[in-house]
């Protein structure tokens, strides 16, 4: 990809790649660490991952789809500290996402020159 296309990519885009839900899936094994964790170390406290479980959504395809809600404010049936993790999880992963993405364009813009 390069550095123009990367400057013409909209966030709904970047939402809808596979990239994005493999990324979501990598975040969602490393919530699931950390929670665990953090349960096995004594160390627990109840967090909105928690009640996000409880209403049994908590993969990454559905997060794809309520992260997308959330930046469309059409997200409802949550509380707003559960929009707030969604949304963290859902930035985090397009944040990675897209310095990976810049980081493929550098090397093909110097092999241009």
């Amino acid at each position: 990809m390069t550095k123009e296309e990367l400057s013409k990519l909209k966030v709904g885009d970047v939402i809808k790649m596979e990239a994005f839900l493999k990324e979501m899936e990598k975040q969602v094994a490393i919530e699931e660490k950390a929670h665990t964790d953090a349960i096995l170390g004594g160390n627990y406290k109840r967090s909105p991952l928690d009640s996000i479980r409880k209403k049994g959504v908590f993969n990454a395809a559905d997060l794809v789809c309520f992260f997308e809600c959330i930046l469309n404010k059409s997200l409802i049936g949550f509380s707003s500290m559960e929009r707030q993790y969604i949304y963290a999880l859902g930035m985090t992963c397009f944040t990675r996402l897209m310095i990976a993405f810049q980081k493929e364009a550098e090397p093909e813009e110097k092999n241009a020159e």
